[in-house]
């Protein structure tokens, strides 16, 4: 009777052993992707947050581990394309976009639930999603419909935010108190552009405005769904500026220097300096782009929002590109 009691009691603990075993298998996981500039690889990490000293794996880990509900951080730079990272068809409850900056559209093939652009993010989402959070000085262009869309600050609001397709929900947040809400907004109704004041040539602005800010625009696109998408389609590029001069003089690049058009879309084009040195300037109309005199050797980056107005038959559109100014 004891030997059938001891063998009873071991099945249950074994038992007990395995199951959680299986329903640890199933609990939604978190990963990390970061882009290596030595390699010039992405490289892979379980959890929210990169460790270097951790165990790295190659992007080829990610499609045979990533299921369903799994959330994904992605550490990017200006030289890391992430267009085909998404085509694992996984439906993510998250993904973290920190410091990705990426020219073309991003498209995600199955549902994301949350999105959160961090950092100095500026991409293009397409796709299917439900909540987008933009924060810090990210910019993101809404290609689709969002349910929920929320800017999101403490003092300073340096972010932005252009849609091109229906929101239901959209919220400004700053300090933790909404200051700007609205409902039901219709396609390319919706703009709000951090702006870098108007600097003067010794490079103070003329009010003496040193806190950057953000210009709701509402209905200010054309929610026609009778026009046909805008075509723009740009791309930055990089110029160098010699050092002893640019310490005599102001150096000034035509807009077809910094800017490669691969389309010039439909209607008048417009150009506004998102984010960059104070030093550089961004002329609204004609793209051109003044490095001031004075400016210090180094690399620069510049994001500048070009704007297609459209016409009868095309909707207007925006696109945000950075253009790098090298000073040495």
């Amino acid at each position: 009777m004891k030997k059938v009691l001891s063998v009873l009691f071991a099945l249950v603990i074994a038992v007990s052993a395995f199951a959680p075993i299986n329903a640890l298998a199933d609990e939604a996981k978190e990963y990390s992707l970061k882009y290596d500039m030595t390699s010039n690889q992405w490289r892979v990490q379980e959890g929210a947050s990169w460790d270097e000293a951790a165990l790295k794996y190659s992007i080829d880990y990610l499609s045979t581990v990533l299921k369903d509900g799994d959330s994904l951080t992605v550490f990017g730079t200006d030289k890391a394309d992430v267009t085909n990272l998404f085509s694992i068809g996984k439906k993510l409850d998250s993904l973290t976009l920190e410091s990705v900056q990426n020219i073309e559209k991003i498209n995600f093939e199955k549902k994301v639930n949350n999105i959160y652009l961090k950092g100095d993010t500026v991409v293009a989402l397409s796709g299917s999603y439900e909540r987008i959070y933009i924060y810090d000085s990210s910019y993101g262009i809404v290609c689709n419909d969002v349910d929920e869309l929320y800017l999101v600050g403490e003092t300073v609001m340096n972010m932005g935010v252009t849609t091109e397709g229906y929101v239901k929900l959209f919220q400004v947040i700053k300090n933790g108190t909404v200051t700007v809400s609205m409902t039901d907004a219709s396609p390319f109704s919706l703009s709000i552009v951090h702006q870098d004041p108007t600097y003067n040539e010794n490079g103070t602005h003329p009010n003496n405005e040193t806190e950057p800010f953000i210009t709701p625009v509402f209905g200010g696109g054309d929610s026609n769904s009778s026009k046909i998408n805008n075509t723009l389609n740009v791309k930055g590029k990089t110029v160098k500026v010699d050092y002893l001069k640019l310490k005599k003089k102001t150096k000034k690049f035509k807009v077809k220097k910094t800017i490669k058009f691969i389309d010039k879309g439909q209607g008048t084009l417009s150009y506004k300096k998102i984010k960059g040195n104070k030093k550089i300037v961004v002329n609204k109309k004609t793209g051109k782009i003044a490095v001031k005199k004075g400016l210090k050797k180094g690399t620069y980056k510049v994001k500048v929002q070009v704007t297609a107005a459209g016409n009868a038959k095309y909707n207007s559109a925006q696109r945000t590109v950075t253009i790098k100014v090298k000073v040495k």
